[in-house]
Formats: C-alpha cells, sequence, structure tokens
C-alpha cells in the first residue's frame, strides 16, 4: 500500500471519528439540558435574522434573575415555529442559566443526527478505500 493510500484512509477515518463524536457529544449534550434541565416559560423578544435563516432570543427567570439568551441553534422557519411576542416552553441548564433548549427542540435532533450520519458514512467508506485505489 502506497503512502497516499494510507493518508487518504487515515483521513476518512479520522473524519468519521469526529464527525461522530461531535454528533453524540452535541446530543448528549442536548439530552442532558432536557433531562436535568429546569423547565420555565419564555417570552420570544427578539429574532435575530440572517437570510432566510434566524436565532430567536428569549426571556425567562431563572434563580438568579432574568435572562435574556439567543438560541444556540438557527434555523429556518421549519425548525422554530415562533414570532415576538409568542411564550415558549424551554429548559435551562441550572449551573449555565443562558444554556437553553426548546422543549420541541427539531434541529438539535436534526443537526446531532446529520453528525452521526455522516461519522458512520465516514467510518464505513475508510473500509472500503483500499479496495477502491488498487
Amino acid at each position: 500500500m502506497e503512502l497516499y493510500q494510507i493518508i487518504i484512509i487515515a483521513s476518512v477515518f479520522f473524519s468519521g471519528i469526529t464527525f461522530l463524536t461531535v454528533g453524540i457529544i452535541g446530543f448528549r449534550r442536548d439530552n442532558y439540558i432536557k433531562t436535568q434541565g429546569i423547565p420555565v416559560q419564555a417570552e420570544v423578544v427578539e429574532i435575530k435574522q440572517s437570510g432566510s435563516n434566524y436565532k430567536p432570543v428569549v426571556e425567562y427567570n431563572t434563580s438568579r434573575g432574568r435572562i435574556r439568551a439567543k438560541s444556540f441553534y438557527s434555523g429556518s422557519s421549519v425548525f422554530f415555529n415562533c414570532k415576538i411576542g409568542d411564550r415558549v416552553n424551554i429548559f435551562y441548564d441550572e449551573n449555565k442559566p443562558e444554556s437553553f433548549r426548546f422543549e420541541n427542540n427539531k434541529i438539535g435532533i436534526f443537526l446531532w443526527g446529520l453528525f452521526f450520519f455522516f461519522g458512520v458514512m465516514s467510518l464505513i467508506m475508510a473500509c472500503f478505500i483500499p479496495f477502491v485505489l488498487v
């Protein structure tokens, strides 16, 4: 096996491991906030828009006072179906109150699932590259 073949296989393999790790860590973080976080109702006070993507900014009360925080995710109206003045259910991390997730967080599942999928596909490709580079 030539050096360039080893480099290609290693690159695809390690990118697969990276995608897989990011997907797992992201999903676990979202799941942690949703299972261990404190549920509250927040008000959408602003929507930061950039083209067709936007990030809702919400305000909510915590044990440390009122927090104003923008969503970790940005997305289209497919993922965020809210407008200014809407009341939404969120979960926030008690140790880091500005970190929150929406109760019906569709974009997180989609995003971390995409990372996981690309990670698995890269690992599978790394296994078959030696047969293609003959």
